[in-house]
């Protein structure tokens, strides 16, 4: 509104300013448009305008009242953060799962396999035989070089061993050994092999009195029927001792039971000589070796010197049983021969020959 007003003062002062211009010229007013009227002779004077604006651009503020402001403590409410970070757009990662891929497996050529050795048949004529007496191995085999028997004990240790024909027959003698026994066959081409065993049961006329179950490895069988003595025997800290007369002979034996080891003497005694020897007598809470023992105790000497020494068998822990029955038998085919005597146990004694040898506790009950 304002600029529409300067622009009408602006006009009206140019139709004022027009008349003034031309009068004081000396050439003639130029002649108006006929349409055109021209004012009354009467020279009225414009009259003057004065512009009243509707509304001061910039009024001033003048207050009727003083304001004093009142401080008055707001508690003021927590700030809600300014998210300040721009987010960043991160594209989406790709998971890629590994899959094994299997190695590259060059396949061979085809190579021609020889034919591998092997065992068509393994018998024997019997499965049970007494010991000492013969029997027949017959095998068969296919695409073998050659061929080895072999014989086992029990426990499967090698006892012979004999090269044969990859097919054949042999006949064998069965051992002197309690149990089974085994062969085994083995059929070879270059480095291939086959193999096969059979098992063959060595039967006893006569069984041992413990059980033959519990004889040890390659103990063959019994001499005869166990026999029954009436001997002696006194138990020791390491050992034993124990007298028998069998066939006329009058042994005494004392076994170390620190070396396995036992000593056996022809008695000797008189039946009525106490002996004391550099071992002096047992301290308290042990006995004195007494009767044939208390002879060979301090008369004889033991395994490792006198039987009192630290690796001797000690004192006695007891009496002496002066009337025990023992249980002997011998194996046929050695010298040897097992014993019981009842509280201590089944052992056997090697009897090889001389006055020592070794001996062996069974687990025979």
């Amino acid at each position: 509104m304002i600029r529409a007003q300067h622009q009408l003062i602006l006009l009206l002062i140019m139709l004022l300013i027009v008349p003034v211009l031309a009068a004081c010229g000396d050439e003639e007013p130029p002649v108006l448009p006929t349409r055109w009227a021209p004012p009354s002779p009467t020279n009225t004077p414009l009259p003057t305008i004065t512009m009243t604006p509707s509304r001061t651009p910039y009024p001033s503020f003048t207050p009727s009242y003083t304001y004093t402001p009142t401080l008055t403590r707001t508690p003021s409410s927590t700030p809600t953060p300014t998210r300040t970070s721009t987010p960043t757009l991160v594209p989406a990662t790709a998971t890629f799962t590994a899959t094994e891929t299997p190695p590259f497996t060059v396949t061979p050529s085809p190579t021609a396999t020889p034919n591998l050795p092997q065992i068509l048949s393994f018998t024997s004529t019997v499965s049970t035989a007494p010991m000492g007496s013969s029997l027949t191995l017959s095998w068969t085999s296919n695409n073998a070089d050659m061929a080895q028997l072999e014989q086992l004990d029990r426990n499967q240790v090698v006892l012979q061993t004999a090269t044969v024909s990859p097919t054949g027959q042999l006949p064998v003698t069965v051992p002197n050994t309690v149990g089974n026994v085994y062969y085994r066959l083995t059929v070879f081409r270059a480095d291939r092999l086959d193999t096969r065993t059979i098992a063959v049961q060595v039967t006893c006329a006569i069984s041992w009195f413990f059980g033959d179950q519990y004889a040890p490895p390659n103990t063959g069988c019994p001499l005869g029927p166990a026999t029954a003595f009436v001997g002696k025997y006194q138990p020791f800290e390491r050992g034993i001792m124990f007298n028998v007369v069998v066939n006329g002979e009058d042994r005494v034996y004392g076994l170390n039971g620190v070396q396995q080891r036992y000593m056996v003497y022809t008695n000797a005694w008189d039946g009525v000589t106490v002996h004391t020897g550099i071992c002096g007598v047992a301290p308290q809470g042990l006995f004195n070796p007494e009767d044939v023992f208390n002879w060979l105790y301090h008369t004889q000497l033991g395994t490792v010197g006198q039987w009192c020494d630290p690796s001797g068998i000690g004192w006695a822990v007891s009496h002496a049983n002066l009337a025990v029955t023992l249980t002997l038998q011998f194996e046929s085919n050695t010298p040897a021969f097992f014993v019981n005597i009842p509280g201590y146990g089944t052992f056997r004694i090697s009897n090889e020959g001389g006055f020592s040898g070794t001996w062996s506790p069974l687990s025979a009950p």
